[in-house]
């Protein structure tokens, strides 16, 4: 899309009234937490930002979903899941309770807001209390304040079935007790913009232009 706006631009001769930068990011997805755009956003001033997110040329995006990403780690001891058992927490049994704990969770429904456990993974073997398992959460809404809320609500749910499966049992060594480790890898906080703003106005205009029909103006 991008250079097909080029091309039209060289084709007909079009000469814009101030400078227009085309731009590719890099760290879109996943992990890469939209690092491309976060660095172009501080180290320039612009008038206004277009993304071309897909082909759909009848869609509008007026705003934008906030996502914080979190990776929960929980480390102990670990040890023979015979000989140990009954002196020795789970790092396993502890993520598997502070995720029960997270699927109960049922969020506001004023502004959508999401949440998933996305992966899970730890252990050594089958006949091993877990000294280690770890997760990664996406945690998702329209409204900022509603996503720090919902995320402190995910976070707490951690923190207390780790204190649970430590509780469990008769510790008898201080290095056994389980530990969590909370990292964020992602944050990309929520955003709105006016329905007249000139942004909006401009590509609407711009469809209309076009013959394009209005099919999708959301989030």
């Amino acid at each position: 899309a991008l250079l097909q706006t080029i091309r039209c631009f060289t084709k007909t001769g079009i000469r814009p009234m101030g400078d227009i930068l085309f731009i590719a990011t890099v760290g879109e997805e996943g992990n890469g937490d939209i690092r491309g755009s976060k660095w172009f956003n501080t180290h320039n001033h612009v008038d206004g930002f277009l993304a071309c997110d897909n082909t759909d040329v009848g869609r509008i995006l007026w705003a934008a979903i906030g996502s914080h990403r979190w990776r929960l780690a929980i480390d102990g001891k670990g040890g023979h899941s015979y000989a140990a058992f009954g002196s020795t927490p789970s790092a396993i049994h502890a993520m598997c309770r502070a995720g029960a704990r997270v699927a109960a969770i049922r969020p506001e429904t004023t502004h959508k807001s999401t949440y998933t456990i996305g992966t899970i993974k730890g252990g050594t073997s089958v006949n091993t209390i877990a000294p280690h398992c770890e997760v990664d959460v996406d945690i998702r809404s329209l409204d900022n304040d509603a996503l720090l809320k919902l995320e402190a609500e995910i976070l707490r749910q951690f923190e207390e079935a780790v204190a649970e499966e430590n509780a469990m049992w008769p510790i008898d060594d201080e290095k056994k007790v389980l530990k969590l480790t909370k990292t964020q890898i992602g944050n990309r906080p929520a955003g709105q913009r006016p329905h007249d703003c000139p942004v909006i106005q401009t590509a609407r205009a711009a469809q209309k232009v076009l013959g394009i029909e209005l099919t999708n103006y959301g989030a």
